[in-house]
């Protein structure tokens, strides 16, 4: 049976990818929308066209559907099974390098219980010189084995879990909290013509992205998930990289024999026989 990309795993590409309405020069290609490039054989733009944002998903789907059966054909040539995570991973990463990641030994790393073992076969996707001109790829790998790793998933909600923000008492209640994004230019110098983000180079080679990133757009995927099922506005998270989390709340273990300090005894002069 085959496999196709989860949705959390859509919202990682997204996140790598970064959404351009206008289409631009992508090495000797031009790309639009989610790193939607005319090398992929799909629709075809010219450098100035614009397209809105229910396009740009229109696009990233179709290109979707060809990386999910690149990836699942390579499977069955290699005699392959992979879970969901697995799959995942490596659909990440070929819609970003579907030439480098074509050689067997990136599947069989995946099905390795070794973390750094497969790290250092996965690091070899890419060239030490691509790593020294655009060290965001050494980034964009880092989120990559980072989505193999089960403990920097999703986090799983609770029983009984809320999506709506926690009010301040002493504010007035709100549904969102916003933050203004900037929009940046594409570097068209920064490019490289080697690795590609779908057929054509690596959108966003210059951008860091840090594994509080990647967290913080999967969790905030999930609630806003679970909002609109319940016909809630979506949340805009105001934390972005840069930003240190708040440290977590230290709470002191009592000891027993303090706890047992702290106990009422109880009276036991009115109880009934």
């Amino acid at each position: 049976m085959e496999l196709e990309i989860s949705p959390p795993a859509i919202e990682i590409i997204k996140e790598l990818e970064e959404l351009k309405l206008e289409a631009y020069p992508d090495g000797a290609s031009v790309s639009i929308g989610y790193g939607h490039s005319n090398l992929s054989g799909g629709e075809q733009f010219e450098l100035g066209d614009t397209i809105d944002e229910e396009k740009a998903e229109q696009l990233l789907v179709q290109d979707l559907e060809e990386i999910q059966r690149i990836v699942n054909q390579r499977l069955s040539n290699y005699d392959i099974t992979f879970n969901q995570t697995q799959f995942d991973v490596m659909v990440i990463g070929t819609f970003n390098r579907p030439g480098k990641l074509s050689n067997k030994k990136y599947y069989d790393a995946l099905l390795l219980d070794n973390e750094d073992e497969i790290a250092e076969i996965w690091n070899t996707s890419i060239t030490d010189e691509d790593r020294e001109k655009f060290p965001g790829l050494i980034d964009r790998l880092n989120v990559e084995l980072g989505a193999l790793n089960p403990d920097r998933g999703i986090p799983v909600p609770e029983e009984g879990f809320d999506p709506s923000p926690i009010q301040s008492p002493t504010e007035p209640p709100t549904t969102t909290t916003t933050m203004p994004m900037q929009d940046e230019e594409v570097d068209t110098q920064s490019r490289s013509e080697g690795i590609t983000n779908m057929y054509g180079t690596p959108p966003q080679d210059n951008k860091k992205l840090t594994y509080e990133d990647y967290v913080l757009s999967l969790l905030e995927a999930k609630i806003n998930m679970q909002r609109e099922s319940a016909g809630l506005q979506k949340l805009v998270f105001t934390y972005r990289a840069g930003e240190k989390p708040p440290p977590p709340m230290k709470t002191k273990p009592i000891q027993i024999g303090e706890a047992e300090s702290k106990m009422i005894p109880l009276d036991r002069s009115n109880l009934k026989r």
